[in-house]
């Protein structure tokens, strides 16, 4: 592993997630690796991220326990689909989705 944290990106390729990625990129985050994940439509896409290019892979595809931390930017609906899996494979997850807003355990933290 490269010195830094795995990262996997879901909703790599809407505007939140390029957004995401060039400010990692801009304010050098250490990334070891970088996954810029998707629906499986936009898989094979390319981006870009820190000078080099980066293909986008199929999150359905994916195997979590290759990222140590995950930025899940692709909505709700995303969220529901993959957070599980992300976060059973020993992922630490930030969600910008809401879905779990209403969780007691949410506002719990969120008072802190």
């Amino acid at each position: 592993m490269s010195e830094g944290w795995n990262i996997a990106v879901l909703g790599a390729t809407g505007a939140v997630g390029e957004a995401l990625l060039e400010t990692l990129a801009e304010r050098q985050f250490p990334v070891g690796e970088i996954y810029a994940l998707a629906r499986n439509e936009s898989a094979g896409e390319q981006l870009r991220f820190g000078g080099k290019t980066i293909t986008v892979q199929d999150a359905a595809e994916f195997d979590w326990t290759q990222a140590q931390l995950a930025f899940f930017v692709a909505g709700k609906e995303a969220t529901a689909a993959w957070v599980e899996e992300a976060t059973n494979s020993g992922c630490l997850v930030i969600d910008s989705s809401g879905l779990f807003a209403l969780e007691p355990t949410y506002r719990w933290w969120c008072r802190k």
